[in-house]
């Protein structure tokens, strides 16, 4: 078997308020529950996929989004994918 750290998964994360300084504290909260549920999955995944437990995390700034404001959030994913070798 074959492996390689192919695929980066991406979670987007958008958050809207009335007040812009209360966005980053309520992007911050989503964030960490994001990255508690991939500490609490580091390993095999199923179908070849396996998660070592690598991700970066980039905030977006605070931008004017209709009557609120709007900040967002990705989360960048390594995953290992298997991948059958076979002899030739």
């Amino acid at each position: 078997v074959q492996t390689c750290a192919l695929p980066i998964l991406t979670v987007e994360l958008s958050v809207s308020h009335e007040r812009s300084d209360e966005l980053e504290q309520q992007l911050y909260i989503y964030a960490d529950a994001v990255t508690q549920v991939l500490e609490r999955n580091r390993g095999d995944w199923g179908q070849g996929m396996a998660y070592g437990g690598s991700y970066e995390i980039d905030f977006g700034p605070v931008k004017p989004g209709g009557r609120n404001y709007v900040q967002s959030a990705k989360i960048l994913i390594d995953v290992l994918v298997s991948q059958p070798h076979y002899a030739g």
